[in-house]
């Protein structure tokens, strides 16, 4: 049993999930004119850097409440709560159903730490209005590369502290755990020990990727929002990218 705890906590510490967005892409554009007073160029920058800047800031509610629904697939990456479920998938053990609702907000927020710092610069490369139909791409410029964030991630001062804290935890409630066992079978088993263990994980996760975030290098991306004017305004269909 003991041998099982270790092996699905110290599995978390492989978890990371795709913050990078979507893959293949290039559509065409053309140019437009209209009759408001601002030009079509304009006002598709206007409702496109508004997209961007909810993606920057980590506001995924935000995104998909401007978004077309057809789009909202494509944001699916910049969801914090996404990247938790895949935490939890790595862990193992059905944990999202056994973890009290302080621990669920504790794993959130590191997510969510991560995803507001994610986005850190972006710019306007090229804006194209087709009649009714809009591209406009961005140079988006990443704070942390997917490499760099593993290392943090996966640091093996970090896991072996985590390897220790757990034996000791074992030591240290052997009799309650054993109880908890015997009365509750291994649902109560699992739901005491990660409740009681994994917020010290996620703190240990924190406090490495904020040693580390400063030397980062990060990367460079090219994002393409695709829209169509509809009910009146620019919305955003689609968002494709790739790195360049």
């Amino acid at each position: 049993m003991k041998k099982r705890l270790v092996s699905a906590i110290l599995a978390s510490v492989l978890v990371f999930s795709s913050l990078t967005g979507c893959s293949a892409f290039d559509k065409k554009g053309g140019s437009s004119s209209s009759s408001v007073e601002k030009t079509d160029e304009e006002l598709v920058q206007e409702s496109s850097d508004e997209v961007m800047r909810y993606c920057k800031n980590a506001e995924y509610n935000s995104i998909v409440k401007v978004v077309d629904s057809s789009a909202k697939k494509d944001f699916a990456n910049l969801n914090p709560e996404k990247n938790t479920k895949e935490f939890y998938k790595a862990i193992g053990y059905n944990i999202e159903n056994k973890l009290d609702d302080t621990v669920k907000s504790k794993v959130l927020d590191f997510w969510t730490s991560i995803q507001k710092d994610m986005i850190k610069s972006y710019k306007v490369k090229k804006v194209k209005v087709n009649g009714k139909t809009a591209q406009v791409r961005y140079s988006v410029k990443y704070a942390f590369t997917q490499a760099e964030l593993v290392k943090s991630v996966q640091d093996e001062t970090v896991t072996n502290e985590f390897k220790a804290e757990c034996e000791q935890y074992g030591k240290d409630h052997a009799e309650e755990v054993t109880k908890i066992y015997q009365e509750q079978g291994e649902e109560g088993l699992y739901q005491k020990i990660f409740n009681d263990i994994l917020p010290s994980y996620i703190d240990k996760l924190t406090a490495k990727y904020n040693e580390d975030k400063s030397s980062y290098e990060g990367k460079e991306y090219l994002f393409v929002l695709e829209l169509k004017y509809k009910n009146g305004k620019w919305v955003v269909t689609s968002l494709k990218s790739n790195d360049h």
